[in-house]
């Protein structure tokens, strides 16, 4: 069934996002999956199923990830993160994933793994929401706390990545 969902998305050009499908193929509009509310923990594969991001909530709320190899669950981790708030696999390079991560234990930023060491295209010290990724402008945006209070103040950023 996983392939066939796989062949699927290939043929009509639907985003594949964090190991699920979603419409997208007209805008090209990638939206960053994280731990469904109501579940401990979610595992997103990579388009090539050859790494898993598992996910699980945590203290506090927070989302600790760890990146394995695909089918050896007992590999050791390529990378872990924690507090993130949003993952998106790229369709067009399967060991590449965009990640953002809040300040709860951190620094908030923005990054990209690519099977080796990660890309930090964003740091800002600040939580972060809503990343999503348009393929076709080339551009990666999402919103960062700017101050607490009520409401909270949350500024949108745009910025370039192909």
């Amino acid at each position: 069934m996983q392939l066939l969902k796989h062949l699927l998305v290939s043929i009509v050009g639907v985003g594949l996002i964090a190991g699920a499908a979603q419409a997208g193929g007209t805008t090209g509009v990638l939206r960053a999956k994280k731990v469904h509310s109501g579940k401990h923990w979610n595992v997103f594969h990579s388009p090539d199923h050859k790494f898993q991001a598992v996910l699980v909530l945590g203290e506090g709320e927070a989302t600790t990830m760890t990146v394995r190899s695909y089918p050896a669950t007992k590999a050791p981790a390529v990378l872990s993160e924690v507090d993130v708030v949003g993952i998106i696999w790229d369709p067009a390079k399967p060991h590449r994933m965009i990640y953002a991560e809040s300040e709860i234990y951190g620094t908030g930023k923005i990054a990209v793994w690519s099977g080796g060491k990660e890309t930090v295209l964003w740091k800002k010290g600040k939580a972060v929401k809503d990343l999503s990724w348009n393929r076709n402008t080339g551009r990666l945006t999402f919103s960062t706390l700017e101050m607490e209070g009520l409401p909270d103040k949350w500024i949108k950023h745009s910025i370039p990545f192909r």
